[in-house]
């Protein structure tokens, strides 16, 4: 992964100025998933990534060097329910500690 954009990603991450949502990139509702604000770190306008669920047809994940199983990872950590079907998913300071951990 490239190491300045993860850099910026993580901490994005941890800022504080993102609001974390589930199940697409971004929503009307201003939240991003983790993806999505990888995308943002990167200027990609939300209008590109409202509704989406991955970056497969954008080029910020593929030119973060972030692959599409690495994107399932990250989404799933984010995007997980409990058994009510209620966010049950990893908060963005802990998607960005193992971001730091496992993405080198």
């Amino acid at each position: 992964m490239d190491k300045q954009i993860k850099q910026k990603w993580v901490k994005a991450l941890r800022s504080g100025r993102y609001k974390q949502a589930y199940g697409c990139l971004y929503n009307n509702d201003k939240g991003y998933c983790c993806l999505g604000v990888l995308a943002k770190v990167q200027r990609v306008p939300d209008e590109v990534i409202s509704g989406r669920g991955f970056l497969e047809y954008d080029l910020a994940g593929l030119a973060a060097g972030l692959p599409m199983k690495s994107q399932r990872v990250l989404s799933r950590l984010n995007d997980k329910k409990d058994d009510d079907g209620l966010p049950a998913g990893k908060s963005f300071k802990e998607i960005a500690d193992y971001i730091e951990k496992y993405y080198k």
